[in-house]
């Protein structure tokens, strides 16, 4: 295996935990959060410059904004206000 598909492999692998773990947080429905998987798996394979200068948290966090931006009402909780 090339170096460089370890890498992408191990990227994807830490993506997708930190997809599962944010989204399960927020309580955001699965069907969204496949959504947002199919918006990273297509970014980290189509658009590899954004990877640079970037923490790959901010683009987690960017991409489930955009998903949910388009879909409203996607968390189980979105009646629910949070204090702090």
């Amino acid at each position: 295996m090339k170096p460089y598909s370890l890498f992408f492999k191990r990227v994807l692998s830490i993506t997708a935990v930190q997809v599962y773990n944010l989204c399960h947080f927020m309580a955001i429905e699965e069907g969204v959060v496949e959504k947002i998987w199919s918006v990273l798996k297509a970014l980290l394979a189509q658009e590899t410059d954004l990877l640079i200068g970037r923490h790959l948290d901010q683009l987690i966090m960017c991409a489930i904004y955009g998903v949910c931006r388009v879909h409203p009402g996607c968390t189980k909780k979105s009646g629910s206000s949070q204090n702090g």
